[in-house]
C-alpha cells in the first residue's frame, strides 16, 4: 500500500497522476468501509 503513495509522488504526468488519485481514493474508502464493518461487527459481539 505505501508503495502507491511513492510511485504517486514520482509520477510527472498528469495521466498517472489522476490514476493515482483514483486509486488511493478507492483504496482509502475500501479500507474505510472494511474498518467500518469490522468495528460494527465487534460492537454487535459485545453486546450480546
Amino acid at each position: 500500500m505505501p508503495r502507491l503513495f511513492v510511485y504517486h509522488a514520482m509520477s510527472d504526468d498528469e495521466t498517472s497522476n489522476e490514476r493515482f488519485k483514483v486509486m488511493e481514493r478507492k483504496l482509502f474508502f475500501w479500507h474505510y468501509d472494511t474498518r467500518h464493518d469490522t468495528d460494527l461487527c465487534f460492537w454487535i459481539v459485545d453486546d450480546i
